[in-house]
C-alpha cells in the first residue's frame, strides 16, 4: 500500500512541512491509521472504496509538491516529474494536471454569440488554482464519507429523533482568513435564526395578544447577514467575491482594494476610515484579506485604510 500510494515521510509534503512538527505527544499514528480502517469497514466499505480515499489523500499531498516558475510572465511547472504520481492516483493523465494547474478556460458571449478563450496562468495564480483543487478535493472527500457514514446509520423504521449539532462558535483570531469569515457567517446565520424564532416574533405575539412583559432590547444582525450573502441591490461580500474573481486580471494584487471600492460605491453604509501612513497593518501584501467579525464591530482592515459597517 505505501508503494503503490507514494507514501514518504511528513516532511517530503509541502503541505505538511509547514509547521516542522510531525508527531503528537501521546498520538500514535500507525494505530489511528488502523482504525480509521477499521471504521470505514464497519462503515460498509468496501476494499476498493477505501484504497480510493487514500489515494485521494495522497494525491493530494502529491498535488502540494507541483512548483512552478516563470517563463514570459507566464507559469511552467517547475518539474514535470512531480505531476507523475498525483495524475496517477486521480486516474487521470498527467498532461491534462498540466493543463488544469497552468491555465483557465473562460467562456464569454456577446451578440448572441459564444466564444471559449483559453487564459494562460501566472506564476501567482497557478500557484492559487494549485492549492484550490486540493481544497476542493478534499472537500469533496469529506462529503463523501458523511453521506457514507449517514447511509450506514439509515434506519428502514421511520421514527422521531433529537437530533444535536455541534458547531464551531465564533472565531476571532489575530489574523482572520477566508475560514473564519464562512465559520463566523454560519454562526450570524444562526444567530439571525435565533432572533427571528425567538426573540422577535415571540415579542410580537406578546404585543398582539396584549400580554405584558419586560421588551428585550437586541441588536438584529440581520444587517450584517444581508452584507454577506445579499445577491443584489446592493451585492454582499460573497457575490462581489465572486464577481472580483472571475474579472480579475493576471496581476492580482489591489484585488481586496477593488473588493472594498465595490462594496463602498453600492452601500451607503460602509465609510472609508484613511489612517496615516505610519499604520501597518497585520497583512503586508495586498492579497490577504483579514476580517474581523465582532458583533457590534465590523471591520475589514486593507494596507493602510479600513472599511467600517455602519451597524
Amino acid at each position: 500500500m505505501q508503494q503503490n500510494l507514494g507514501i514518504m515521510s511528513p516532511d517530503y509534503y509541502w503541505y505538511l512541512n509547514q509547521s516542522g512538527t510531525f508527531k503528537v505527544d501521546g498520538t500514535n499514528d500507525a494505530h489511528d491509521f488502523q482504525e480509521t480502517l477499521k471504521a470505514m469497514t464497519i462503515m460498509g466499505m468496501s476494499e476498493e472504496e477505501q484504497m480510493n480515499v487514500l489515494q485521494v489523500v495522497a494525491g493530494i499531498l502529491h498535488l502540494g509538491n507541483v512548483t512552478f516558475v516563470e517563463s514570459g510572465n507566464y507559469a511552467v511547472v517547475e518539474d514535470e516529474q512531480f505531476l507523475g504520481f498525483p495524475a496517477y492516483l486521480f486516474g487521470v493523465d498527467a498532461a491534462l494536471v498540466k493543463s488544469k494547474l497552468t491555465s483557465r478556460v473562460m467562456d464569454s458571449k456577446w451578440g448572441g454569440q459564444s466564444e471559449t478563450i483559453h487564459m494562460q496562468l501566472n506564476l501567482e495564480q497557478a500557484s492559487y488554482t494549485r492549492d484550490a483543487w486540493a481544497k476542493g478535493l478534499y472537500a469533496r472527500l469529506f462529503d463523501y464519507l458523511v453521506s457514507v457514514v449517514n447511509s450506514a446509520m439509515k434506519t428502514e423504521m421511520s421514527e422521531l429523533t433529537i437530533g444535536i449539532l455541534d458547531i464551531y462558535g465564533f472565531e476571532i483570531f489575530h489574523k482572520n482568513g477566508f475560514e473564519q469569515f464562512c465559520i463566523n457567517y454560519v454562526n450570524e446565520k444562526l444567530q439571525q435564526i435565533f432572533i427571528e424564532l425567538t426573540l422577535k416574533a415571540e415579542q410580537e405575539e406578546y404585543v398582539q395578544e396584549g400580554i405584558k412583559w419586560n421588551s428585550i432590547e437586541y441588536f438584529n444582525n440581520k444587517i450584517v447577514c444581508d452584507l454577506i450573502e445579499n445577491k443584489t441591490s446592493p451585492p454582499g461580500i460573497m457575490s462581489i467575491v465572486d464577481d472580483v474573481c472571475a474579472t480579475m486580471h493576471a496581476v492580482s494584487e489591489g484585488s481586496d482594494a477593488q473588493l472594498l471600492g465595490v462594496q463602498v460605491d453600492t452601500d451607503t453604509r460602509w465609510y472609508l476610515i484613511l489612517l496615516p501612513d505610519t499604520f501597518v497593518s497585520d497583512t503586508a501584501d495586498n492579497r490577504s484579506l483579514p476580517v474581523v467579525t465582532e458583533v457590534g464591530s465590523r471591520q475589514l482592515g486593507i494596507d493602510t485604510r479600513f472599511l467600517t459597517w455602519r451597524c
